[in-house]
């Protein structure tokens, strides 16, 4: 339930309608009447929201996240999702609130804390998310330090041993 509204005669405690909001349902009930109900529909959104939720945390836990570049959309997807919704929810429900007069009063249910609290975990879990997109993945630790390697060098010039200094070649026969 997400809240209740009861109104009643002034000064008395007979009870006039009753109204009480959940996700999936609208119902009224007028002195005198049978009950009415209508389908809600929040919880469409919930549970879709939810299901990319619980989608998300199995390929992160299972450690695929890196390989999927879907999870990140499908996580951001389910925490919109649930962020708009629940906030959608809880406004509503403080909208009630707004209507309680003298022989009016709105109970808020366990279920508008819970949408509360889901509202405020999205917004955390969306936020945390867009600010994992914009780091930059962390390189492996190398099991060894590395070796620092060196530059390569040119090959030293060989020497040869000093020769004395021989005159130019004469052929034999020929002088001067």
């Amino acid at each position: 339930m997400l809240d209740k509204s009861v109104a009643t005669v002034s000064g008395g405690d007979a009870v006039v309608y009753t109204t009480v909001a959940k996700a999936w349902s609208y119902s009224t009930t007028n002195l005198g009447d049978p009950p009415q109900s209508v389908t809600q529909l929040y919880g469409v959104p919930l549970l879709i929201g939810g299901l990319f939720a619980i989608a998300t945390a199995v390929l992160l836990l299972a450690g695929v996240s890196r390989r999927l570049p879907l999870t990140r959309v499908l996580g951001v997807a389910g925490a919109v999702l649930l962020f708009g919704t629940t906030f959608t929810v809880a406004t509503s429900g403080v909208n009630d609130t707004m209507w309680d007069t003298d022989g009016r009063s709105t109970t808020l249910g366990p279920g508008f804390y819970l949408i509360t609290l889901a509202c405020l975990l999205a917004l955390g879990a969306t936020v945390l998310t867009l600010l994992g997109t914009q780091r930059p993945a962390l390189p492996a630790k190398p099991t060894q330090p590395a070796q620092p390697q060196p530059w390569p060098t040119a090959p030293a010039p060989q020497q040869h041993p000093a020769q004395p200094l021989q005159p130019p070649y004469q052929p034999p026969g020929s002088a001067g």
